[in-house]
């Protein structure tokens, strides 16, 4: 995945990490920046948990641009995307709270 962001989050829709997408060397930071906030720094995994997990997503509410800097093995150099949010965060938390309360059969193939 190209440097976008992968959320875990749990069936109650807190979000529980954040890794940044395409960050794989050991033991660096990948980092992000929403909007004009100051760039966040993840752990040495290219995550954020806890306290940090929850700063980017708060400030992923209604943001415009996220930008993204991972590093990628075995060049140890930051490859930087941007991508156009236009606020679609409580979009896609709305859409992932549906599913989760849906009812089952919603999801069943045709024929079960």
């Amino acid at each position: 995945m190209d440097q976008g962001l992968i959320m875990n989050v749990s069936t109650s829709g807190a979000v529980r990490s954040i890794c940044v997408g395409g960050h794989d060397f050991p033991g660096r930071r990948a980092l992000v920046r929403i909007d004009q906030h100051p760039a966040i720094s993840s752990d040495r995994n290219g995550c954020f948990h806890g306290g940090s997990a929850q700063r980017v997503a708060s400030q992923l509410n209604g943001a415009q641009v996220l930008q993204t800097e991972a590093v990628k093995w075995p060049y140890d150099s930051g490859i930087q995307r941007q991508f156009a949010l236009s606020g679609s965060y409580p979009t896609a938390k709305r859409l992932f709270r549906y599913a989760l309360n849906a009812d089952s059969t919603l999801f069943a193939s045709p024929g079960e």
